[in-house]
């Protein structure tokens, strides 16, 4: 980097710029727009081979955003349906797991999903207990010593 000449010191300083880098646009409120570019890779080719779809929601979100929103929660709800019917199956093991435990077990699980919406408790109940069975089978596995190695010296 060059150093200024005496006689330039003193010129006109260039005006910074009017709008800093750092500084970030308004959104009222929103979230900014994320992109994955992975997903865009990906969907890209699904939209230009279902163009009927693609122009069907367009125009649902252009005439009835409500409905758009609701579509769309809608696909949610389902996918959460799908994933409770997996956790009804589940969930008589774990209550018989979980009743068989400790008090002190009891008391981490019952603290892991203390702060769940009672909505999804049921799938936090048996992620908490699957998660702990699993932690509990491991323990006996560290603390066994590991079998020697054939042909390993001693």
């Amino acid at each position: 980097m060059a150093l200024k000449n005496k006689e330039t010191e003193g010129a006109e300083l260039p005006k910074p710029p009017t709008e800093t880098p750092g500084t970030k646009p308004e959104t009222n409120g929103a979230r900014p727009r994320r992109s994955n570019e992975e997903v865009e890779r990906r969907l890209n080719p699904y939209i230009d081979a279902n163009q009927e779809a693609f122009a069907r929601y367009t125009n649902l979100v252009k005439d009835d955003p409500v409905h758009a929103v609701r579509t769309l929660m809608l696909k949610d709800m389902n996918t959460h349906e799908a994933e409770m019917r997996f956790v009804a199956k589940q969930m008589p093991a774990a209550k018989e797991w979980y009743d068989k435990q400790t008090v002190e077990v009891k008391k981490a699980i019952d603290k892991r999903i203390a702060e769940v919406h009672p909505y999804n408790r049921d799938q936090a109940f048996v992620q908490a207990v699957v998660k702990e069975r699993n932690w509990q089978n491991r323990l006996p596995l560290a603390q066994t010593p590991r079998p020697a190695m054939a042909g390993a010296r001693p």
